[in-house]
């Protein structure tokens, strides 16, 4: 029998999304069948995500923006493991390398959020959900 006193929540937009592991996915699948209340309030959420998406003008992410964050990415993974490498060369301790290899991915980091903000407004939200 399925509990149905722990109702899911902020678990149940999580379900809708496809964000869960496939474990938890079927967990929450099962407590669907057996919770009333856990499907009406996923019924609610869906209509909300569909009333949205049919009101919303959609909007694609630049492709010069999408490609300056995939290049940042990966330039941000490099300096990473350069940094760190260099470190070890050094003389450097691991715990110094990983700091240094860390800072330096964190730099990328801060380049690719100022990408992202960059995007002009009403393309914002669409860059967030596909590349930042």
């Amino acid at each position: 029998m399925t509990d149905t006193t722990n109702h899911l929540g902020p678990t149940l937009q999580d379900f809708l999304d496809g964000r869960l592991d496939p474990a938890r996915q079927a967990e929450v699948g099962a407590h669907l069948e057996g919770c009333p209340p856990c499907r009406r309030q996923l019924e609610a959420l869906r209509w909300v995500r569909d009333v949205a998406l049919r009101q919303l003008p959609g909007e694609d992410v630049p492709p010069a923006l999408a490609g300056a964050v995939a290049v940042a990415a990966a330039v941000g993974v490099a300096a990473g493991a350069v940094v760190f490498a260099a470190a070890l060369v050094a003389g450097g301790s691991v715990a110094t390398a990983r700091l240094l290899a860390g800072g330096s991915v964190a730099a990328v980091g801060a380049l690719v959020a100022g990408l992202c903000a960059a995007a002009p407004p009403h393309a914002r939200r669409h860059a967030y959900a596909q590349v930042c």
